[in-house]
This record gives structure tokens, C-alpha cells and sequence, in this order.
């Protein structure tokens, strides 16, 4: 949706294209929870902490290059042939070459029982939630609450 959006800001001559591209620029809020989400997959338990740390760490330098790079451009294309819509339009390449590299991030690896990395799903264990036990665990943690007096101390 990046690459759209930034697309239709850049060659528009309408208040109708900037309504479209302003529709097509919500689902731009979904870019990085869905690239959270492949990255995890695509990791063990161990390797979780560093992975979204490097995650975070691209995605603030990034709010901070960005608009630095953008002004720049706006800057010294405002008068040129393209005009002022060239810092959306390179916007809308760099989304497009983010998707292309998404695109080729392969398939998630999984954890076998045994710890070993595989690409066999049937040595999955996806059924496991990750914060709540079987029911005889969670019965066993579960400890009776204390009884308060009606009567304040």
C-alpha cells in the first residue's frame, strides 16, 4: 500500500487522487506489525529479543532519516520537471524495493522437537500456547485468594 499511495500522491492533479491515496495510506499502519510478524516466525525462541531489537532499531532510524531524505529531495526537485510530487514518488520506489526484499525472505523455519532448525511442518508443535500450560499445570499455580474482613483494621 506504500508504493501505491506515495504513487498516487505523486502524479496528483485532483482532490479526488488525494482522497484515494489518503484511503490507501491507513493500510501503510499495518507495514511494520506484519514485518514483526514474519520476522518471528522466521526465528527461534532464543533469537526473538534480537531480532525485534533489530527490528525497532531500522524502524527509528528510519522515522529519522526519512523526512530528512524527503525534504531534501522536496528541496531541489520543487522546480524541476517532476515538481514537488518527486519526493513521493521516490517514496513510493523504496516501498517498492522494501516489498521486492520482503518478497524474498524465505519461508519461516521451524523448531523440531529435538531443537534442531527444519522446514518439515509435521515436527511442528503449533498447538503449544505460548504463555498458558496444560490444565493440570494451571491448576497447580492456582492458589486461593485471601479472605478480607469486612471490617477495616
Amino acid at each position: 500500500s506504500g508504493t501505491f499511495h506515495n504513487f498516487l500522491y505523486g502524479i496528483a492533479t485532483t482532490k479526488e487522487t488525494i482522497t484515494v491515496a489518503i484511503c490507501f495510506s491507513q493500510l501503510t499502519k499495518l507495514n511494520y506489525p506484519v514485518l514483526s510478524s514474519l520476522a518471528s516466525q522466521g526465528v527461534g525462541a532464543d533469537e526473538q529479543g534480537q531480532v525485534q531489537g533489530a527490528l525497532l532499531a531500522s524502524n527509528a532510524l528510519a522515522a529519522a532519516l526519512g523526512p530528512l531524505s524527503m525534504n531534501y529531495v522536496y528541496e531541489e526537485t520543487k522546480n524541476g520537471r517532476f515538481g514537488p510530487g518527486t519526493m513521493f514518488l521516490l517514496a513510493s520506489f523504496l516501498y517498492f524495493l522494501g516489498t521486492l526484499f520482503v518478497c524474498m525472505i524465505p519461508s519461516p523455519r521451524h523448531r523440531t522437537v529435538d531443537g534442531d532448525i527444519g522446514l518439515d511442518d509435521s515436527s511442528v508443535d503449533n498447538e503449544t500456547p505460548l504463555l498458558c500450560g496444560s490444565s493440570s499445570e494451571s491448576e497447580e499455580f492456582q492458589e486461593p485468594l485471601p479472605q478480607q474482613s469486612e471490617n477495616p483494621v
